[in-house]
């Protein structure tokens, strides 16, 4: 309709110095990600954009040119996904992946991996493990993630009305990424400010298999969630809340890895020397608009010294150049490769069945090196224990070292046997350079509940806040125990029930141990805080009325900093003794409530007040604590 163009903010490059010989490097492994009985998707990534080959065939082999099948895609990328048809079901392939530059360097090849095609046709349509999370919200924008147990599309249906029964053709707009894969990211554009909005969230495979209308099934479509847009334009920089860290180093390459508090991309800049940002000569960076960032350096010299910072912009431009913060972009850092080359498997450990549905199992672990997640398992009466030989797999290709997998489509009531293995860029796991016994891992199992489930996840104790003035950031932590679930915050400068507040901050990774952290916050501010979580079943705080989730109200403050001792008294300051001020405007709390009976504002102060005349004490510091609330008296120089 010719409406632009949209102009964005100014980035900046600098060309290499010398021409490119060198192939590409994998910075994932080759991974069946998914497969059918006639079907299989491998997919891995490169170090720069460039083609993707696959030979494959029924047997192993040594040698590239060995394989009598092959598949090939000129397209240039660093993320590969090659999918595999007309395959023989319940057969065994073994695959070898290769990519070449545009510049002819390559092809780099991959270790050999193998997979079994299932033997019945794929008639189930794509789960949802991890639920949908609204992230990066901004005046006309938010960001809404989710993960499959298979490679299909995304879908986002959403309105902005509120109607309990509304079903999956009742909303108004519509949002699909067509791409397959297994981790969904759909933005919705065009919003108005400080609306709420409501919405679902679906996917379809390749073969069709697609949300269900039938009522009775609510994971695909997800039930219904909601967000409320900001009123403000974004102007503020992602802050980094967590990292940079060098994950992983060999003789030639590097993983850094880092958090931040919005969705935004990942940039690094290194060299040889450079004490700021701008003194860093090379870079390496990656579009992908994510809260978890991970960039691999490559083409480095073996036993060097190298220095780097990181910084991440997000979809308003604010960035390390734009609107800029102390975190953003990070300190240079520093890191020396390694002498020799990585030929070691990844080690595992921590595994553990952390939950199960009756038709699904949640399966983690840790590894001491970033690497993906394979998981093989059947029933005792179908496998022989050993890697290779059990009739069902899962796989994940992210590279991580906390690791995650949720398998589907089980039998209710029945009792599965388990393996799980990881390997590294490298190639080095279960089938290359293995480390036994962790890698693959002893056999573990577990035996899927008779019955759905239908309970949320379950809120234990209290909620924890811990507040930074010198950030301007809170960390809210809470745990729910007998199951994992993803981890939602909504605040406020105003008290309110839930899915009332104006503000949010998400994260998608089901965990039990759950810390979110709250950034760009104003001093002398009181925030009140509820938080919650959704299962993979998509049981949420609706679930029923006796569930412990949501949590109660919570609140808190950053108080500012107490004047120095060789500040000036000013008018109608604290210090000032001429003036005489209220109990109210001289004791300042910072509280904690989770009791709809905390008393506040000036029955705390006057409180305060009291027993500092029963006691007689000059200038002191003062915590109150009664059950779960508690108030941190900041300001000095209270007088009897």
């Amino acid at each position: 309709a010719g409406n632009g163009p949209t102009i964005s903010l100014q980035s900046g490059f600098l060309t290499e110095s010398t021409p490119d010989t060198t192939e590409p490097q994998f910075v994932v492994p080759p991974t069946v990600t998914s497969k059918t009985d006639t079907t299989a998707v491998i997919a891995w990534s490169t170090d720069e954009d460039s083609s993707s080959l696959v030979r494959y065939g029924t047997d192993p082999n040594d040698t590239w040119n060995s394989y009598p099948s092959s598949l090939n895609s000129a397209v240039l990328t660093e993320s590969h996904e090659i999918t595999l048809t007309n395959l023989t079901p319940d057969t065994d392939y073994f695959v070898m992946a290769g990519s070449t530059d545009a510049l002819g360097n390559g092809p780099a090849l991959s270790q050999e991996v193998g997979f079994s095609t299932d033997v019945e046709v794929d008639d189930e349509r794509p789960r949802v493990t991890v639920p949908p999370t609204v992230t990066g919200i901004t005046n006309t924008s938010v960001i809404i993630q989710w993960q499959t147990d298979e490679p299909a599309n995304g879908e986002v249906r959403f309105d902005t009305f509120d109607t309990v029964d509304s079903e999956w053709d009742d909303y108004a707009h519509v949002v699909i990424d067509s791409n397959p894969d297994t981790t969904h990211t759909v933005v919705l554009n065009n919003l108005d400010p400080e609306i709420r909005y409501y919405f679902r969230v679906g996917s379809t495979d390749a073969a069709g298999n697609g949300p269900s209308t039938d009522p009775a099934e609510t994971n695909n479509p997800f039930s219904e969630e909601m967000f409320t847009t900001l009123a403000d334009p974004d102007n503020e920089a992602p802050q980094i809340i967590k990292g940079p860290e060098v994950a992983a180093m060999d003789i030639d390459s590097a993983i850094i890895t880092w958090e931040t508090d919005e969705p935004s991309n990942s940039l690094v800049q290194y060299g040889l020397s450079g004490a700021t940002w701008s003194d860093l000569t090379s870079s390496t960076s990656d579009g992908t608009m994510t809260t978890k960032h991970s960039v691999t350096l490559t083409d480095l010299a073996p036993s060097t010294r190298y220095h780097f910072a990181v910084g991440s912009q997000d979809a308003a431009g604010n960035g390390p150049l734009v609107n800029p913060n102390a975190t953003n972009p990070s300190v240079v850092s520093s890191f020396t490769t390694e002498a020799e080359a990585d030929t070691v498997a990844p080690v595992i450990s921590n595994v553990f069945m952390s939950f199960a549905t009756d038709t699904t199992a949640l399966i983690t672990w840790i590894t001491d090196e970033p690497a993906n997640s394979l998981v093989q398992y059947g029933t005792e009466m179908m496998i022989s224990s050993e890697w290779g030989s059990y009739p069902y797999a899962e796989s994940d290709a992210d590279m991580q070292n906390e690791h995650s997998v949720t398998i589907t489509n089980l039998q209710p009531g029945t009792h599965y046997v388990f393996r799980i293995a990881s390997t590294d860029a490298n190639g080095n796991g279960p089938t290359y350079n293995p480390s036994p016994p962790t890698n693959p891992y002893i056999e573990g199992s577990f035996t899927t509940n008779v019955f759905p489930d239908t309970e949320a996840p379950q809120i234990a104790g209290d909620v924890s806040i811990v507040v930074n003035v010198a950030t301007m950031s809170a960390v809210v932590t809470w745990t729910t125990p007998d199951e994992p679930g993803n981890s939602q915050v909504q605040y406020d400068v105003i008290g309110q029930g839930c899915g009332g507040y104006a503000f949010s901050e998400n994260d998608a990774e089901m965990v039990r141990a759950h810390s979110v952290t709250l950034t760009n916050l104003l001093v002398d501010r009181i925030y009140y805080v509820r938080v919650s979580s959704v299962d993979a079943s998509g049981n949420n705080h609706a679930a029923s009325n006796t569930d412990l989730n949501p949590s109660l109200e919570y609140n808190f403050i950053l108080e500012s900093p107490p004047p120095s001792p060789d500040a000036p008294d000013l008018p109608g300051s604290p210090n000032t003794p001429a003036e005489q001020a209220s109990g109210e405007d001289v004791a300042t709390c910072f509280i904690q409530s989770s009791g709809a009976d905390m008393p506040h504002g000036r029955t705390i102060s006057w409180l305060v007040v009291a027993v500092l005349g029963i006691f007689g004490l000059g200038a002191i510091r003062m915590q109150v604590k009664h059950r779960r609330r508690r108030a941190y008296i900041l300001r000095q120089d209270l007088q009897d």
